[in-house]
């Protein structure tokens, strides 16, 4: 946090960074067996992790050379459960859930000045996020059933990777980019149960959700009302990239008798945003303004199996809504230069 009315001058280069790490596991496993064998295995993982960097009103940072302000978070978490057991009557259960949180915010507040006088101008959040949640259970007997639950939840609580500028001055005689990217995210959830026995029944359960509490997962940049932004060349880009969601429910049995389903969801709600208010203020010789959704994978798969007498069901579900958004209300001065550019994306 730079506190208000802080002055900072450097005659070379400015260089801050606010860097949040989590790296979290969480396991739980049962094996037994006996004439009556009821066994369960639940293992639960959260984690949630918050790079800030906030200017407050009134600061000044100027530097002769370049000014760079980056915020990073991420996030490796596992949730693991597996059950393995017999008996004449034998039941399992394995549950496993992932709850993940993460925000990445730079703030820059009414009145703040940022300067590279002969420089780049760089501010610059980031995230990625890796979660997987894989419950399995095999149980066998006369009379056997087997049950899993994976899931992933990310968003329950917020989900955001933002740069913000509010009624400022920022200037940079070459380059000035202010950027929010989600650099990847990585959910996995695998839910495989398997009952053998003369009468059988198995269900498994995997879901991977992603959103935010107060609506979309988010990767923004706002430009407030009042803000003056000035440069050779502005980049303003809010990016996601190496989406890879996938959801499993793997139910099988190997019986004479049974019952199989399985479930599988993937629901991905995010959006890429851009905006810029009104009597904002942008001059430059070349802008560019990019929002982008890279979707390595969007993935659900539901599989059910029975031998003999008995039913399978399978459902697959979740929505895929990957947003992007330029809201432009602001004043452009595209200067006279070698070839003045403008790029919308």
């Amino acid at each position: 946090r730079i506190n208000s009315e802080s002055n900072l001058l450097s005659e070379g280069d400015v260089v801050i960074n606010s860097t949040s790490i989590g790296n979290v596991l969480s396991s739980a496993d049962n094996f037994g067996g006996g004439f009556i064998n009821i066994a369960a295995a639940n293992a639960i993982a959260e984690v949630a992790t918050q790079g800030l960097l906030i200017i407050e009103e009134d600061a000044s940072i100027s530097a002769r050379d370049d000014v760079s302000l980056t915020t990073t978070t991420s996030q490796i978490a596992s949730s693991l459960g597996q059950i393995d057991g017999g008996g004449f009557a034998s039941q399992g259960d394995s549950r496993t859930f992932l709850n993940q949180d993460y925000r990445s915010l730079i703030q820059i507040g009414d009145g703040v000045t940022l300067s590279a006088i002969d420089g780049n101008l760089t501010a610059e959040s980031r995230s990625s996020v890796n979660g997987l949640a894989k419950a399995i259970a095999d149980s066998r007997g006369f009379g056997a059933g087997a049950n899993t639950v994976a899931h992933v939840n990310i968003g329950d609580q917020f989900a955001s990777t933002e740069t913000t500028i509010g009624d400022a001055d920022l200037s940079a005689a070459r380059n000035l980019s202010l950027k929010s990217t989600v650099d990847g995210l990585n959910a996995r959830a695998y839910a495989e149960s398997d009952a053998g026995a003369f009468v059988a029944v198995s269900s498994a359960d995997g879901s991977v959700r992603v959103n935010n509490s107060n609506g979309d997962e988010l990767a923004f940049v706002g430009i407030g009302s009042g803000a003056s932004i000035r440069a050779d060349k502005i980049v303003f880009d809010a990016t996601h990239k190496n989406i890879d969601l996938s959801s499993v429910g793997d139910a099988d049995t190997d019986a004479a008798i049974a019952g199989a389903s399985g479930d599988a969801k993937t629901d991905y709600q995010s959006k890429s945003k851009i905006q810029v208010d009104d009597t904002a203020l942008i001059a430059a010789t070349n802008l560019q303004v990019l929002v982008n959704q890279n979707i390595v994978r969007y993935d659900r798969t539901a599989r059910a199996d029975t031998d003999f007498i008995g039913g399978a069901d399978t459902s697959e579900t979740g929505d895929f809504n990957a947003g992007r958004e330029i809201e432009f209300n602001g004043d452009l001065e595209l200067s006279f230069g070698v070839s003045p550019t403008l790029i919308v994306d």
